[in-house]
């Protein structure tokens, strides 16, 4: 099938060179030409073709209303700027508008149908219709897919994070409101705009468009972060950004972050705080939610207003709530994050809700009878006059000695040992209240050294063996 393109170009010569390049991507029945908005309009109308090859000043009108024709009546175009000018708010306008390539004349005809036949050959639909994503490239580290024209590409980034998504129709709207001021992206939850400084401008001052834009027409717009200009290029001033809206949780909503907020070296992880968490975790009673709330404010004041320090301390906590998930046999919580959090206490809530879901599990772990837990009591029951160990039970029910310990301990609370002993020193008391020696009762529960069983036996019950009741020895 032969692909339609339309030239649209107010010079004649431009025009007649533009259709006879063209011939050798589309036969020239298939190459329509115009000179003015209107005619354009009206061709699109009736062809609606694949390519359309734009340039932006036409005589007495502007070629973005071609591009606005397109975009608002949702066809199927692909568009590529051609023009002298070499205005920054040119090409803004266009790469908001989502157009495919901003073609700077005089072009070589080499290079304009390596374009051509690139984006006719877009193979992704979704691809297709998003245009040029400029913010991909700087998440990889590359300053921009574009060519580094001077003054006419964004030398910085502002990055803001939504408590909820919002649609194309939206950003569509947004770029349009700012007139070649610069243009915004999507990632998301994440925007991501593009502007650029004039001389003796600040980073916030040059951002104020966009950002004005945004607090207009993005709903739970939660945090903006700037990444001014960087010697390093645009990549650097996009994670600058990232990493200022990321310190949302460090300011009061509403506030505009300008770099990287950072000013004092991180503090130690409170593992104070920790400790009194996972207690909390590990008891019933009450406490958890505080101890989760001291862990939350404990936490962000020793990161002193950095992200990065927070997201590490938070994985830290995972990890102390993970060993305590696996002592009990239990799979890791959910991961702590700071995704979607933009204050403190929506931290601490965040932070209490994977507790209190661990402590469930707990529970339920404790109150459940696990079978393998049942064989080695009942093997306490049993064999308490062997010398039983936890390696023994675990070998005969054929798993990992840390395993059933784990989950021993997880149900009854307590380990093995203290188990065993447990029941041997209630044997034994039965025994010396039926007058049995000293010397037989610590043989009859298991100790050959009466000695030591009798110093077992006051650890135990807080008083020695000859004070349990009326005595018989040999």
């Amino acid at each position: 099938m032969a692909i339609d393109i339309l030239v649209v170009e107010d010079e004649y010569t431009e025009r007649q060179e533009l259709t006879q390049l063209l011939e050798t991507v589309t036969p020239p029945e298939h190459i329509r030409s115009a000179a003015t908005c209107s005619a354009a309009i009206a061709a699109i109308s009736q062809l609606c073709p694949d390519l359309i090859l734009l340039d932006i000043m036409l005589r007495g009108s502007s070629g973005f209303e071609v591009a606005e024709f397109v975009r608002s009546n949702r066809l199927d175009c692909k568009i590529i700027i051609l023009t002298a000018y070499h205005e920054f708010d040119f090409a803004s306008k266009a790469l908001s508008m989502d157009l495919q390539d901003y073609l700077l004349k005089p072009v070589r005809p080499s290079v304009l149908l390596q374009r051509v036949r690139e984006v006719l050959h877009l193979s992704s639909p979704a691809r297709a219709a998003t245009g040029l994503a400029v913010w991909p490239y700087l998440a990889c580290g590359i300053s921009s897919p574009l060519p580094p024209i001077p003054n006419l590409l964004p030398n910085m980034t502002v990055v803001g994070i939504l408590r909820d998504g919002t649609d194309r129709e939206v950003i569509s709207q947004i770029n349009l409101a700012l007139h070649g001021t610069g243009w915004t992206e999507q990632d998301g939850r994440r925007v991501i705009g593009y502007c650029r400084t004039a001389p003796q401008q600040s980073p916030e001052e040059a951002a104020e468009p966009l950002v004005a834009a945004w607090r207009q027409r993005l709903e739970g717009l939660a945090a903006v972060g700037i990444g001014g200009p960087s010697e390093q290029g645009l990549a650097e001033s996009y994670r600058t950004a990232c990493r200022a809206a990321d310190c949302r949780i460090f300011h009061p909503e509403g506030t505009l972050v300008c770099r990287d907020t950072a000013s004092d070296v991180p503090e130690p992880y409170p593992l104070k705080a920790e400790g009194q968490l996972l207690h909390a975790l590990r008891s019933e009673e009450d406490g958890l939610e505080e101890a989760c709330r001291h862990m939350g404010r404990c936490m962000t004041a020793a990161c002193n207003g950095d992200a990065g320090a927070l997201r590490e301390q938070l994985t830290l906590l995972w990890a102390g709530i993970a060993r305590l998930c696996a002592e009990s046999a239990l799979p890791p919580p959910e991961r702590l994050t700071t995704e979607g959090i933009f204050t403190v206490e929506q931290l601490c809530r965040r932070i209490q809700t994977v507790c209190e879901d661990v402590r469930c599990q707990l529970v339920l772990v404790r109150d459940s009878e696990h079978p393998l837990v049942q064989a080695a009591l009942t093997a306490i029951q049993l064999r308490f006059r062997e010398p039983l160990k936890l390696e023994t039970v675990a070998k005969e029910q054929y798993v990992n000695a840390a395993y059933l310990g784990r989950i021993f301990r997880a149900q009854t609370g307590q380990s093995f040992r203290d188990a065993l002993t447990e029941e041997r020193m209630r044997r034994a008391e039965r025994l010396l209240r039926q007058q049995v020696s000293v010397s037989d009762t610590a043989v009859a529960v298991g100790y050959s050294d009466s000695n030591y069983f009798s110093r077992a036996y006051k650890k135990y019950f807080g008083h020695s063996p000859s004070e349990s009741g009326p005595l018989r020895t040999h």
